[in-house]
C-alpha cells in the first residue's frame, strides 16, 4: 500500500494505491492529519485488491480521522462499494462521493467501470444507457443496480 498525502489549505488529499490488505496497517500508522485540517479526502482510484483485514484497518483509520476532520471518499472501486453494502455505517458509506458501476456490452463482451458521482444517481438508478467504449453498442449495468446502489439509501 502506498499513501500519498497532499495538503491544500485546510484540506488533506490522501491517495491510496496498491492492495488494501493485511500489509496496510503499517502504512496507515504513518498517516497523520496535520493540526488545522478541516477535511480529509481519500482518493481510492489506485486500489487494486481489497480484503476484509485491509477493510478493518481502513475502518480504524476512518474512525480516528472522523473524530477530528470531515471526511470524503472519492473514486471508489466496485469492490469497495461491495464492502459498503455489507458494512454501511462502519465504512462511512455516507461519505462516498464517487464510485464505479460495472457495465458490460452484449455485442462484444467488453466490460468497463465508469465512475459516477453520487449526484448523478436518481431514484437508486444510474443512467441506464451507455455506449460501449470498444464497439459503440449499448452497454448495460452488469450488476443489479437496486442492490449495488443500496448503500446510497442506507447512508
Amino acid at each position: 500500500m502506498r499513501i500519498k498525502e497532499t495538503k491544500q489549505g485546510k484540506t488533506l488529499a490522501v491517495e491510496l494505491s496498491g492492495d488494501l490488505d493485511e500489509s496496510t496497517e503499517k502504512a496507515f500508522a504513518k498517516l497523520v492529519v496535520p493540526p488545522g485540517t478541516d477535511s480529509v479526502t481519500f482518493d481510492l482510484t489506485g486500489l487494486r485488491k481489497i480484503n476484509s483485514i485491509g477493510i478493518r484497518h481502513f475502518i480504524n483509520v476512518l474512525g480516528r480521522i472522523a473524530s477530528k476532520s470531515a471526511l470524503q471518499l472519492v473514486n471508489c472501486p466496485a469492490t469497495y462499494v461491495d464492502y459498503c453494502n455489507l458494512l454501511t455505517k462502519t465504512l462511512h458509506a455516507e461519505l462516498v462521493e464517487s464510485f464505479e458501476i460495472p457495465y458490460a456490452c452484449d455485442a462484444c463482451q467488453f466490460e468497463s467501470r465508469p465512475m459516477f458521482e453520487r449526484s448523478m444517481i436518481t431514484d437508486g438508478q444510474s443512467p441506464q444507457k451507455m455506449s460501449c467504449l470498444k464497439c459503440g453498442a449499448d452497454a448495460q449495468p452488469s450488476v443489479d443496480l437496486t442492490r449495488y446502489l443500496e448503500f446510497l439509501s442506507l447512508s
